[in-house]
């Protein structure tokens, strides 16, 4: 029992360690004003969260170029998210 504790420990970091690198690219990226990780990032979380919450969430930029204020949708369940990255609130907190 104590192993499986650890080893799911040990996950959880591991998970939190390759968010926080996924976040710390996207932010360098954008800094240069290079934002093709967007779209990638968004297809991840798409993905991502069909696995967690059983939903079919499709990347919207696939379909509609720069949609406005809609990410992500899963038309089937009617769910729409919208992924806002924290340069963009920065920027937008400052002005």
């Amino acid at each position: 029992m104590v192993v499986k504790i650890m080893k799911r420990e040990e996950q959880i970091k591991k998970i939190a360690r390759y968010f926080s690198v996924l976040s710390n690219e996207i932010d360098h990226l954008n800094s240069l004003n290079l934002y093709d990780i967007n779209i990638v990032a968004e297809t991840f979380f798409a993905h991502l969260l069909n696995l967690i919450f059983d939903l079919n969430l499709v990347n919207i930029n696939n379909i509609a170029k720069n949609a406005t204020a809609i990410d992500l949708v899963d038309k089937a369940k009617v769910y729409v998210f919208k992924l806002l990255l924290r340069i963009l609130l920065e920027k937008s907190r400052k002005q």
